[in-house]
């Protein structure tokens, strides 16, 4: 407990907070220095705490008065240099997650220039059309950028393709993760692989103006095989993480390849991976196609400064797994992976 802010105040009982973080406990009953307490080094090897609002200034003349409102086990100030995230989620993960953009922290984006990708894979892009940026202030707010459903998204288009991810089932196939806010039910794109042409399309997660999302891939047929949700999982205005799993396996009519999807939900107690609404998993006997193409945050990209159906809403944190996929949705790694980047970053 801090030293109070007004009143009389006791040496030892500043000895107190320095020794045992509480002004009101001397649990040792050392017999204190007030130079030694104002300049640090006494008790032994507990220096000043400059991370208190309220601290001695450590110079002459030394005064019992510079202490008041002194907190000797005060928290850094919030900031976004710290990268919150792989502090929240298990390690676990690390050798899964290969792609991250986190706009919560700062070598991730800073409000100006490239949007980095923070992981391994290493694929940056630009913001368009000035979309606005909501930095992190605290442990309770995210950061985010703000697509406006016009021209404001992420694309990847001038700074290249996402040459690490050409095949959704390749390497024990994908999972998408996405923590995002829509302001409208629309027509837009939340995520995708894609050049805008017919040729170079891999995948897309869109939301539908009835409400629902649409999670897809093309195949080798230039066919989309689409998984939808249903059209109250992902209610306006509401924080909420979208997970798109795909993968391949060998059944009786040969290799089957297959869309699930989960969203973020609150049992009451605690957060977890639930059903999305959809009535079943999306099955195809036709190959995914093979494409290397750029990406898009809130858009399909596109050359220039925009990329198309911009998405309408905020969207804070982007991840990509390689081989980990899920079965139901109640896979206790997703749940955590749920929990943990809601309950830390804000979300």
């Amino acid at each position: 407990m801090a030293v109070p802010s007004s009143g009389a105040l006791s040496l030892t009982s500043i000895h107190a907070e320095f020794n045992e973080s509480d002004y009101y406990v001397n649990a040792d009953g050392e017999s204190p220095s007030l130079k030694g307490l104002s300049t640090g080094g006494a008790p032994l090897n507990e220096s000043i705490n400059t991370d208190s609002s309220s601290y001695p200034n450590s110079t002459t003349p030394y005064a019992m008065s510079e202490f008041y409102g002194y907190d000797h086990d005060a928290a850094p100030a919030w900031n976004n240099n710290t990268d919150w995230y792989s502090a929240a989620v298990a390690s676990w993960w690390n050798s899964y997650e290969k792609f991250r953009i986190d706009f919560g922290y700062s070598a991730s984006y800073n409000g100006s220039g490239t949007v980095n990708e923070v992981e391994s894979w290493g694929h940056d892009a630009d913001v368009m059309s000035s979309a606005s940026f909501t930095p992190s202030t605290s442990t309770t707010t995210p950061g985010y950028i703000t697509c406006d459903g016009s021209e404001d998204c992420v694309n990847s288009w001038n700074e290249g393709a996402i040459t690490n991810l050409t095949n959704l089932a390749a390497g024990n196939g994908t999972t998408i993760m996405i923590w995002f806010k829509k302001h409208t039910a629309h027509n837009g794109t939340l995520f995708s692989i894609s050049d805008n042409t017919n040729s170079n399309k891999l995948m897309e997660i869109n939301s539908l103006s009835s409400g629902a999302f649409q999670i897809r891939a093309k195949d080798t047929s230039n066919n989309w095989q689409t998984r939808t949700t249903g059209t109250s999982a992902f209610p306006v205005n509401t924080w909420k993480c979208i997970v798109a799993s795909f993968d391949s396996y060998q059944g009786n009519k040969g290799a089957t390849y297959r869309i699930r999807g989960y969203k973020s939900s609150w049992t009451g107690v605690k957060w977890e991976a639930g059903p999305d609404g959809s009535s079943s998993d999306t099955l195809s006997t036709v190959a995914w196609a093979t494409e290397t193409a750029p990406y898009g945050l809130g858009c399909i990209p596109s050359s220039g400064v925009a990329g198309t159906n911009v998405f309408d809403g905020d969207i804070a944190l982007l991840s990509i797994m390689k081989g980990v996929t899920f079965g139901t949705g109640t896979d206790s790694k997703l749940d955590g992976w749920i929990t943990s980047t809601h309950e830390k970053m804000g979300l």
